[in-house]
């Protein structure tokens, strides 16, 4: 299989898409996440990695979300019953076959959301 290599305007694009989808999903479970131009830096970069993840790397839901959960524990956060960034505590911290169903649909959705964002990108004439 031929390795894909996205260009950062691309992945800008496709990661903005599925933050907002995200957030607009967060937002039905009851839970108030900020718009994409709120979003501190290291969020947006963590979505970044992600998008580079199911695009680049072909990586599945679930290796998406152990390599987040890689990269929040490396930077301390550990599991907790909301989500605090002050504490660093996340109720998603938990591999991936101990998520909540919701959460499982949140990374699937963020997989065809990316790949579909991409697909059309590729799609429009330059």
């Amino acid at each position: 299989m031929q390795k894909i290599e996205i260009d950062r305007a691309s992945i800008e694009c496709c990661a903005r898409a599925a933050h907002e989808a995200n957030r607009a999903f967060a937002d039905r479970l009851g839970t108030q996440e900020p718009a994409w131009e709120q979003a501190d830096d290291r969020h947006k970069e963590s979505v970044r990695e992600g998008v580079i993840n199911v695009i680049e790397n072909n990586l599945t839901p679930e290796q998406g979300h152990e390599n987040w959960r890689a990269r929040k524990i490396a930077e301390g956060w550990t599991h907790g019953e909301v989500k605090d960034i002050r504490l660093k505590t996340h109720p998603a911290l938990v591999p991936y076959g101990d998520l909540p169903l919701e959460q499982k649909v949140k990374n699937e959705m963020f997989s065809d959301i990316v790949k579909a964002v991409y697909r059309a990108q590729r799609a429009v004439p330059q």
